[in-house]
């Protein structure tokens, strides 16, 4: 279509205005810039979207950490109380060792979760408790604490298990 051809309309038009910005020639690279623009600005506020997202979800991560340690903590002194009335003081030294376990792994993960930049993780501190969260091997030697904590388990339940039956 020629610029210059008449456009025939059924209807008058409405809402008409003239279109500012619009190149004289060249429309297809005109329409890809915007295009361009539009999908960067949607990339951008996706990232934000998901930015917040991520955040809510680690404060909850947080809470929610921070609620089951410190019920681990607090119920294990009661425990351990309770097991010394019942069986002597051989509990409280097997619970001893699972105390300090729940203790470092509430350390860890907090230490984890509130590190922000890379700044915050110069050091071994960042490092130590990274490798407490994520350590995930069956391999005792890729997994010290996890050995740890099971070899704790282990002799409370061995303790415990005949004594409830």
């Amino acid at each position: 279509m020629k610029w210059a051809d008449t456009i025939l309309f059924d209807r008058p038009l409405r809402d008409v205005c003239l279109l500012t910005g619009a190149p004289g020639q060249d429309w297809q690279a005109f329409l890809q810039e915007r295009e361009q623009a539009a999908y960067e600005n949607g990339r951008r506020e996706g990232e934000r979207a998901l930015s917040e997202q991520l955040m809510h979800q680690r404060n909850e991560t947080i809470e929610m950490q921070r609620g089951i340690l410190e019920s681990l903590q607090r119920t294990l002194p009661q425990v351990a109380h309770e097991a010394e009335v019942l069986w002597g003081r051989e509990p409280v030294e097997l619970l001893e060792p699972l105390r300090k376990c729940v203790a470092k792994l509430k350390w860890a993960v907090g230490t984890y979760l509130r590190v922000r930049s890379e700044r915050d993780r110069d050091g071994g501190v960042y490092e130590s408790a990274s490798k407490i969260v994520f350590s995930m091997g069956a391999d005792p030697k890729e997994d010290p604490f996890g050995a740890k904590l099971k070899k704790a388990v282990t002799k409370v339940e061995n303790f415990v298990r005949p004594r409830l039956k």
